[in-house]
C-alpha cells in the first residue's frame, strides 16, 4: 500500500469523508527517522528538485523511492553511496543509529491521464501527496521541510509553525512539526488566504481566487467545530488548521489541514458535516493513530462522532443509523462479510459499510450499554493516554472497561470478531389482564447472542407509547410486563441503537440495494441502447452483468437486481406510464415484485448527453428510490419511506367496544370532513351499506363543494360514458348501456342508483377507478406472465406486492371465502390471486393519484368493496405512497372480529331490503346471440307466455336485445307485474308473446343467464 493510500478516504451514505493515515505499532520510545527535506520547483518543466538528510536508526533497513523520482546523488555518512534500486527500494548496509543519508533527487510530474496518482506540477502549482521524496521505509518518522515556492504561489504542509522568508523569485518556506508521521504532503497555488483563531490555535483557508467568498463560512464553522470537540475530547493537539483547495478533484485528511477539491468545497452541505469530520480526525487517527494490525477503528468512531452526532443535534440521528443499517445489508453479503478487525481501509461498499458504518453502531452501542457520562470520559482518556501512540483495539477495549468499571471483553470480541447483524424479533405476544390493569408477555429471540445485550422496546398501547429497554442474556427470552392500557403493538428498536438486521416492513426500496446487490444486472434494451453507453460502462466498472433484453427469458428474474435501459414493454416491472419519451434523467427503484429481497430500477434519459451528464452522480445518491436530474444537475430525489422500528402485533383474543362509544354517522362525518380522502366501504350486495355512503357524501358535500366521488364499480376505461351521463349529455339507460355495467359489476344497480343520481344532480365528479376484469380474471387464473404487451401497457407502474402482512391476511381469503372472488374467477396458485389482489389494488390507487394531480383543490371519497380497505392494505396505504393526501376509513359491519387499526370507524347499517328490477324468470345461454334460452325457473312469466326451451329472444316492446347487457338494461326500468310484448325466433318462425314481469323469489336473487 503506498503512502497516499493511507491517508485516502472515500464518499459514505452522501457525505465526503476522508481516509487516516495507515501505520502499524510503532515503538515510539525507540529511535525514529529524521528527514529533513529541502525542495524547489521547476513549474513550466513539471519537475521538482530535492534533497533529503535523513538520520536513520539502525532498524532501518531501506529507502523508498517513487517511481517518478530519480536519484541524482546519494551520500552515506558523506560517503558516495551508489546502491541500485530494486522494486523501489534502496537497500541499505547494517549501519548503527544516528547513521546520516544524504539525497539529492528530481522529480517529473507530468502525467495527468495517470488516474492512480494525485500529484502533478503545472503553471499554477503544484499537489504533492505521495512519493514525492525519498523515505526511510518506516512505519513512523519525524520530518520537516523547507520549500522555495515561485512568486503568487503559497504553499501549506504539515506544521505547527510555519516561517516564511522573501526572496527575489519567491519565497522560503519552512514547515516546522514536531510530532512523528507515516508522511508528508504539499499542495501550493495561487491562493488568497485567509486567518482566524481560535483561542491559540490559527486557522486559515487557502482558496483559489474565484472560491475566496466562501472562506468566511469555512472559517466560522472550524471554530465552532474546534469549540465543541475540545469540549467532549479535550484540547486540539496542533497549533494550526487549514483547509487548502485543490484544483485536482480529491478529498484527503492530514494532520493540520484537509485538502478538499475545488468542486468539493463548493458543495453547500460541505461545512456543515464532512469538515467537522476532518476536524475531528486531528484527534481519533490523525494523533491518536490506528494500529492496523488488528483493524482500523478511527474511521467508524469519527464517522459516529461526527456525521451521527450532527443528526442526533437535530433530533434525527434514528433515521441516520437507519440508513447505516439499510447501506449494510445493501452492500453486505456472504461473500463481502468480514469482520470488524479484517477493516484496515478500503473504499468499496461493503468495506466501508463495516469500516464506517458496522463500527459507528459498535461505539454508539457500547455509549448505550455503558452510559453516556462512562462513554465520553472513556473518549478522553483515550486520547491524553494514547496521542502519538498506535493504538489497537485491545488498547480501546481496556481504557473503555477501566471508564466503566465493566469487563468489556465479551462485547469486543463479539463485535469486533463476528460478522454480521443481530436478528432480533418478538414472538410468543400474549396480552391478559391484571388487578393493576393489563398484561403483555412476549418473547425476544436474537440467533447466535453470546454477550449480554440492552434491547430497547417500544409497546404502543391506545393512549401512548412506553418505552422499556429488556436485557437479554439468552438468545431467546420472554418477559412480562404490566401496562395502563390495552397493548397494542410490540416495537423493537424504533431508534435503530443496535446493529440488526432490518424487518422486511422496515427496508425502502433504495439505489444502494441495487448498486450493492451481487446479482446486479443491466439490461440491454432492443433498441436505443447507445443512448445509455457510458452509463453501462461505469456500471459494469462497478460489478454489473450485462445482459441483452432478448435474453431476460433465460435468466430466473426473481433471483436478481436488474436495471432496465429505456421505455420498456415486455417484462412487466415498469408498464403503463413509464413508456414513452422522458424529460432529462429519471432512475426509479421498486422491490422485485417477485422477491422483496432483490430490486428493480429503470433508467429513461432524454438523449445520450442526458443520460452521460448523469451517469457518474447517481451513484452519489444510494439512498434514494427516484431520482430526476436535468444537464448532471439534480432536480428531485424522493426515497419511499418505510416502517421505523421492527413491528410486532399483539393479537387480542376477544375485543369490543363501548356502547357509550358509539357515535351517530353525522358525528362520524364530522370527524372525517377535515381528510382529503374518505374510504367508504361496503358488502357490495347490502343495501344499507350504500345508503351509509349516501350520507357520508351528502354530508361532506355541504363542507366540500369541490368533492369527488372514487367507485370501485366502475372500469376506467368507461370514463366518458360515466362523464355523459354526470353531466346531462345522455340518460340514464344509454349510461348503463356505455358504461357496460351488467357485464362488468352484475350487482342489482339499486344499490348504487340514489348515489349516482345525487352526483348528476349536483354535478359530482364521478371517477372509474376499476381495472379491466378481464386483465384482472386473466392474471389471477394464469399469473402476470399470461397477459400480452398491449395489456401491460394498462398496468399500474411500480406495483408493490412486498407487503407481507397483505399477503398472509389474503391467504385465509383464498382457503375460505372462494365468494369474495367476484371477477377473478376462482383462482388456483395463491401467487396469481395475490397478484390480481395487488393489480386491482394497485389500479385504484393509481386512478386516485392521477385524479388528485389535476384536481389537486378537490376532495373525494372512495367506495370499494371492504376487502380493498381493511388495515389501509389494499388501496389506502398504496394511494397515501402515491398521493401524501391524509385520510380515513369508514366501514360498515365487516362481519370479523373487530381489530385494532381495522378502520378509522366501524358503523352498523340496518338491514334494508334493495329495490329489485323485474325479470322474464329466463335461463338464457348467454355466450351467443342472439340469447337462448335454456330453461326457466319455477312460476316464470315468460313460460306462462308459451316460452319454450330453444327460443331466442329478438326484443322487447321492439327494442332490439342484442346480448345480455341490453336485455338487463331494458328491463330496468320496467316494474313487476308490467306486460311487455317479446318477439322470439323459434326454429325459423318469429313469434311474439306477452309477458308479465315477476320479481326472483325469496329463495334467493335470480339474474337472466348462465
Amino acid at each position: 500500500m503506498t503512502r497516499l493510500q493511507r491517508y485516502k478516504r472515500s464518499t459514505f451514505i452522501l457525505l465526503i469523508t476522508l481516509f487516516v493515515p495507515l501505520m502499524a505499532i510503532a515503538d515510539v520510545a525507540s529511535p525514529l527517522p529524521n528527514h529533513f527535506i529541502k525542495i524547489s520547483f521547476d513549474l513550466p518543466n513539471h519537475l521538482i528538485i530535492g534533497s533529503v538528510d535523513i538520520t536513520l536508526p539502525s532498524k532501518v533497513k531501506s529507502i523508498v523511492v517513487g517511481r517518478h523520482l530519480e536519484i541524482t546523488e546519494l551520500l552515506l555518512n558523506g560517503e558516495l553511496f551508489s546502491p541500485e534500486v530494486k522494486g523501489g527500494l534502496i537497500n541499505l548496509p547494517p549501519h548503527p543509529d544516528g547513521t546520516k543519508l544524504s539525497i539529492n533527487y528530481k522529480g517529473l510530474f507530468d502525467t495527468p491521464e495517470d488516474e492512480f496518482s494525485d500529484n502533478r506540477i503545472d503553471k499554477d502549482g503544484a499537489t504533492l501527496l505521495e512519493d514525492w521524496y525519498p523515505a526511510a521505509q518506516a512505519d513512523l518518522s519525524h520530518f520537516s521541510l523547507e520549500a522555495k515556492t515561485p512568486r503568487g504561489l503559497v504553499a501549506v504542509s504539515e506544521a505547527d509553525k510555519i516561517v516564511v522568508e522573501q526572496t527575489d523569485q519567491g519565497s522560503r518556506v519552512f514547515f516546522e512539526f514536531p510530532h512523528p508521521v507515516s508522511n508528508i504532503h504539499l499542495a501550493m497555488g495561487p491562493y488568497i488566504v485567509e486567518r482566524d483563531r481560535y483561542r491559540d490555535i490559527e486557522i486559515t483557508t487557502c482558496f483559489l481566487p474565484k472560491n475566496r467568498s466562501l472562506a468566511a463560512r469555512y472559517l466560522d464553522r472550524t471554530k465552532k467545530y474546534l469549540q465543541m470537540y475540545e469540549e467532549l475530547l479535550g484540547p486540539y493537539p496542533y497549533r494550526r488548521f487549514s483547509i487548502v483547495e485543490s484544483t485536482r478533484p480529491v478529498g484527503y485528511g492530514m494532520p493540520t489541514f484537509t485538502l478538499l477539491g475545488e468542486n468539493v468545497i463548493r458543495l453547500p452541505f460541505i461545512p456543515e458535516t464532512s469538515l467537522g469530520h476532518e476536524i475531528l480526525h486531528s484527534w481519533f487517527g490523525n494523533s491518536v493513530y490506528v494500529d492496523h494490525a488488528t483493524g482500523n477503528w478511527s474511521e467508524g468512531l469519527t464517522f459516529y462522532l461526527a456525521d451521527n452526532y450532527y443528526e442526533d443535534l437535530k433530533g434525527k440521528g434514528w433515521g441516520y443509523r437507519k440508513r447505516i443499517l439499510e447501506y449494510y445489508e445493501s452492500y453486505i453479503f456472504e461473500k463481502t462479510e468480514v469482520p470488524v478487525v479484517n477493516f484496515k481501509s478500503g473504499q468499496d461498499g461493503p468495506l466501508r459499510a463495516v469500516g464506517y458504518g458496522k463500527v459507528a453502531m459498535i461505539f454508539h452501542m457500547l455509549k448505550n450499554y455503558i452510559g453516556e457520562d462512562s462513554f465520553m470520559n472513556a473518549l478522553r482518556i483515550l486520547v491524553a493516554r494514547r496521542l502519538f501512540q498506535t493504538t489497537s483495539w485491545m488498547d480501546i477495549e481496556e481504557i473503555f472497561s477501566e471508564a466503566s468499571g465493566e469487563d468489556l471483553k465479551d462485547f469486543f470480541t463479539f463485535w469486533t470478531h463476528k460478522k454480521g447483524a443481530l436478528d432480533i424479533y418478538a414472538d410468543q405476544i400474549r396480552t391478559g389482564n391484571d388487578s393493576q390493569g393489563y398484561i403483555l408477555e412476549f418473547r425476544l429471540n436474537s440467533t447466535g447472542l453470546h454477550h449480554p445485550l440492552r434491547v430497547p422496546v417500544s409497546i404502543r398501547t391506545d393512549e401512548k407509547t412506553e418505552k422499556r429497554t429488556f436485557k437479554m442474556s439468552e438468545s431467546r427470552q420472554s418477559f412480562t410486563i404490566s401496562l395502563d392500557g390495552i397493548p397494542r403493538e410490540v416495537i423493537i428498536d424504533p431508534n435503530y441503537n443496535l446493529f440488526r438486521t432490518l424487518s422486511l416492513d422496515e427496508k425502502s426500496p433504495v439505489l444502494s440495494r441495487l448498486l450493492g446487490d451481487h446479482t446486479r444486472t443491466v439490461v440491454i434494451p432492443k433498441n436505443g441502447g447507445e443512448t445509455y453507453n457510458g452509463l453501462v460502462r461505469q456500471l459494469e466498472e462497478r460489478g454489473f452483468e450485462r445482459i441483452k433484453e432478448k435474453d431476460l427469458s433465460n435468466i430466473t428474474l426473481d433471483k436478481r437486481s436488474l436495471l432496465f435501459l429505456g421505455p420498456q414493454k415486455d417484462h412487466g416491472f415498469f408498464p403503463g406510464s413509464m413508456e414513452g419519451a422522458a424529460k432529462g434523467f429519471l432512475l426509479r427503484i421498486k422491490f422485485n415484485p417477485s422477491n422483496p429481497g432483490h430490486v428493480v430500477g429503470l433508467v429513461l434519459a432524454e438523449n445520450e448527453r442526458e443520460a452521460s451528464a448523469a451517469a457518474g452522480k447517481i451513484f452519489h445518491y444510494g439512498n434514494y428510490s427516484y431520482l430526476s436530474f436535468s444537464n448532471g444537475v439534480n432536480l428531485e430525489k424522493i426515497k419511499i419511506e418505510s416502517d421505523r422500528g421492527g413491528r410486532f402485533a399483539v393479537p387480542l383474543p376477544v375485543s369490543g367496544i363501548s356502547i357509550n362509544a358509539l357515535q351517530a354517522l353525522p358525528r362520524i362525518i364530522s370527524g372525517v370532513a377535515d381528510k382529503a380522502i374518505v374510504y367508504v366501504g361496503e358488502k357490495h350486495d347490502r343495501y344499507g351499506d350504500h345508503i351509509v355512503q349516501l350520507e357520508v357524501i351528502k354530508g361532506l358535500y355541504k363542507q366540500h363543494k369541490k368533492l369527488a366521488i372514487g367507485m370501485e364499480m366502475f372500469q376506467y376505461s368507461y370514463q366518458n360514458a360515466i362523464d355523459d351521463y354526470i353531466y346531462g349529455r345522455i340518460d340514464e339507460q344509454t349510461f348503463l348501456l356505455e358504461s357496460h355495467y351488467f357485464s362488468t359489476w352484475k350487482f342489482n344497480y339499486h344499490l348504487y342508483r340514489d348515489i349516482l343520481r345525487f352526483a348528476r344532480d349536483q354535478r359530482i365528479p364521478v371517477i372509474a377507478l376499476n381495472m379491466d376484469n378481464k386483465i384482472v380474471r386473466k392474471v389471477a387464473q394464469k399469473g402476470l406472465e399470461s397477459i400480452s404487451k398491449q395489456e401491460k401497457l394498462l398496468l399500474p407502474e411500480n406495483m408493490d406486492f412486498s407487503d407481507q402482512r397483505y399477503k398472509e391476511s389474503l391467504k385465509t381469503i383464498f382457503k375460505t371465502h372462494q365468494d369474495l372472488y367476484n371477477d377473478m374467477g376462482t383462482p388456483t396458485v395463491f401467487e396469481n390471486f395475490f397478484h390480481a389482489q395487488v393489480l386491482w389494488d394497485e389500479t385504484m390507487a393509481e386512478n386516485v393519484q392521477r385524479f388528485l394531480a389535476k384536481n389537486p383543490d378537490y376532495n373525494m371519497v372512495i367506495l370499494a368493496g371492504n376487502g380493498h380497505l381493511v388495515y389501509d392494505f389494499g388501496i389506502p396505504k398504496r394511494a397515501f405512497k402515491k398521493t401524501g393526501r391524509d385520510y380515513a376509513v369508514i366501514m360498515p359491519d365487516p362481519q370479523i372480529p373487530l381489530e385494532p387499526n381495522l378502520a378509522d370507524f366501524i358503523v352498523f347499517p340496518n338491514h334494508i331490503e334493495a329495490p329489485v328490477s323485474p325479470m322474464l324468470m329466463v335461463k338464457l345461454d348467454v355466450e351467443k346471440t342472439p340469447l337462448k334460452v335454456v330453461g326457466f325457473p319455477s312460476e316464470s312469466g315468460a313460460e306462462e307466455a308459451g316460452m319454450k326451451k330453444g327460443d331466442e329472444i329478438l326484443s322487447i316492446d321492439n327494442q332490439v336485445v342484442k346480448d345480455i347487457e341490453t336485455l338487463r338494461a331494458l328491463l330496468f326500468f320496467k316494474k313487476v307485474g308490467d306486460r311487455v310484448r317479446v318477439k322470439i325466433l323459434r326454429g325459423k318462425k318469429e313469434m311474439e308473446l306477452s309477458v308479465v314481469l315477476k320479481s326472483p323469489s325469496k329463495g334467493g336473487p335470480h339474474r337472466e343467464g348462465r
